[in-house]
């Protein structure tokens, strides 16, 4: 008796680890490799993520984005550039490997050196200030017979004890990431065109 209930809880202990197999009715992102970032082709054919300029960002209160036939896209929130992009990529980097809508804690520095930063305070406070922009927002996407409605990032907040984020994301944005909605972007080509937003 003793036994089985050691073998069950190993398994469970096994199960919680990043990237172990988890049951069926779960729902989580595409597995793509980590030198690839995956996103949503709706954001890449349009201008949801911008290259703007640096200082105080327009407010968009339900507002069309520019985006390719075919594609609708309703933002409300501050303007989010392609340094959000980076920020929102790497959130789901670490998400892919459990489940949505479930808790993910991943600290400052993990996130910063998977977009290829420093461990700054000056890089902390920008990644907060992302964060907290990608989390103050909502996005109507409509293509193709389907449509999302929600935030980037459902509930974000840190832990004061182990200064960890905590990070939630719907697991309804799973609709954005369908085998052909989503292209896995090379991120060593990206990172190498850091500072020149429209070529990103």
């Amino acid at each position: 008796m003793q036994k089985k209930h050691r073998e069950r809880v190993a398994s469970e202990k096994r199960n919680k680890l990043p990237g172990a197999p988890l049951p069926h009715d779960v729902v989580q992102l595409p597995r793509w490799p980590d030198f690839v970032r995956g996103v949503p082709n709706g954001f890449l054919r349009s201008a949801l993520f911008g290259a703007i300029a640096k200082g105080r960002r327009r407010y968009m209160s339900g507002e069309r984005v520019t985006t390719l036939d075919g594609l609708t896209i309703l933002y409300t929130g501050e303007r989010l550039d392609q340094g959000d992009l980076d920020g929102w990529e790497s959130v789901l980097h670490v998400l892919r490997l459990q489940a949505l809508g479930v808790p993910c804690r991943v600290t400052s520095y993990a996130l910063l050196k998977l977009m290829g930063k420093t461990d700054t305070g000056k890089n902390r406070r920008v990644l907060h200030t992302r964060i907290t922009r990608l989390r103050a927002n909502a996005v109507e996407i409509k293509q193709d017979g389907w449509s999302y409605i929600g935030g980037l990032i459902d509930e974000a907040y840190k832990d004061n004890e182990t200064q960890e984020w905590v990070i939630v994301v719907s697991p309804k944005l799973q609709t954005l990431f369908a085998a052909d909605q989503f292209t896995q972007i090379d991120w060593n080509v990206r990172r190498a065109l850091v500072g020149k937003p429209l070529a990103q």
